[in-house]
């Protein structure tokens, strides 16, 4: 009997692992961890790698020790990964209008300079953080939809 499940988290694990590779290559991931002033984008990150691994590990349970497993605590990671992406936003937005727009003076050039450099760097924080939660914890709950389908047609044969 081919083990299904795993095959299909595997060959998910390569397909991510091409998009890594991507991503380490056009510099994308040294920019989002460089931008993001709150380092949440790496916590997520770290928070996805953990989720992924014990999913691996307990998809493989499933198959070839036919033990079944609980998915509880990776739907929990994925929510705290998708929760500190929206923290991120926020904290964000309180850059920007926070630091950025408390000491304004607008006949000074060379403050309106730096309010909107401030203002960039709170922007990018906002969205990378987001970036990060919303897609790893999507490429998460794909893995565990994975091994939770595989156990729900197992209890049905």
């Amino acid at each position: 009997m081919m083990k299904k499940e795993f095959f299909r988290w595997w060959l998910y694990i390569c397909l991510l692992g091409v998009g890594a590779y991507f991503g380490i290559y056009f510099d994308i991931f040294s920019k989002i961890f460089i931008t993001d002033k709150t380092y949440l984008s790496s916590i997520i990150l770290v928070l996805f790698l953990f989720s992924t691994s014990l999913t691996g590990y307990r998809t493989w349970l499933f198959n070839y020790k036919k033990i079944h497993t609980d998915t509880k605590l990776g739907w929990f990671c994925g929510e705290v990964m998708f929760s500190l992406g929206m923290i991120g936003t926020l904290i964000g937005f309180v850059l920007v209008f926070g630091d950025a727009l408390a000491n304004i003076d607008l006949n000074n050039q060379a403050n309106k300079v730096k309010i909107i450099a401030d203002m960039g760097i709170g922007i990018s924080t906002a969205i990378y953080t987001t970036l990060a939660g919303l897609v790893c914890s999507v490429l998460l709950w794909i893995q565990l939809i994975n091994l939770e389908y595989g156990i729900n047609h197992y209890e049905e044969e």
